[in-house]
Formats: C-alpha cells, sequence, structure tokens
C-alpha cells in the first residue's frame, strides 16, 4: 500500500502543479508561427517539476495538427483522466523487472 500511495501522491502533485496557474493563462500560442512559442512553453515557471523530455512530448502532442492525429485528444484525455490503480502499478513493476537482469531487480515492499 506504501508503493501505491508513493505513486498516487507522485500524480497529485504533477497533476496539480505547483499551484501556479498554467502557461495558458499568460500566453497564447502563435498557430501560425507555433515554435517560436515552444521556448516560452519549455522554460515557462510552472513546470520546473516536469522533466525536459516530457515537456517536448507534451509541447509536439499540443502543437500537431489535428489533421494527422485526430484521435490525439481523445487518448490524452483518456490517460490523464483516471489515477492508477494497485493492480496496474503492480503489474507494471512486474514487466519493469522481467526486462532487468536478476542482479537489478528490486523487489518492492508493501
Amino acid at each position: 500500500m506504501l508503493i501505491h500511495d508513493a505513486h498516487t501522491k507522485h500524480w497529485e502533485i504533477w497533476h496539480q502543479g505547483t499551484d501556479r496557474k498554467n502557461i495558458f493563462y499568460d500566453h497564447r500560442i502563435d498557430w501560425s508561427d507555433r515554435h517560436l512559442s515552444r521556448a516560452v512553453f519549455l522554460d515557462y515557471p510552472g513546470h520546473p517539476h516536469i522533466p525536459p523530455h516530457i515537456l517536448t512530448r507534451i509541447w509536439t502532442a499540443i502543437t500537431q495538427p489535428l489533421e494527422q492525429l485526430p484521435y490525439l485528444p481523445a487518448m490524452l484525455l483518456e490517460a490523464t483522466s483516471f489515477p492508477v490503480t494497485a493492480d496496474e502499478l503492480r503489474a507494471a513493476i512486474k514487466r519493469h523487472q522481467l526486462l532487468r537482469s536478476p542482479a537489478q531487480v528490486v523487489t518492492p515492499t508493501r
């Protein structure tokens, strides 16, 4: 249960951020030249807790033309709408452990 609680707390913090406004309160993407807004998005003060590679993927997801990825908004909504269950977390840990060598495997405590 400790793992589940820690994981749930992590995602609560992730989704709530730092209690600051998000970038869209302060900035509008110039869709005619959206690449000019990329640096502003990546360096936004409310984003320091998000790893850079994740921020880049989020930026790409936001700015991809919907004609190429019409299913993306629904996928993002589904992926961020439900908390991860303890069973899903345990299954992910087991899958991860199968990919590692036996010397690297750490058995989680409850």
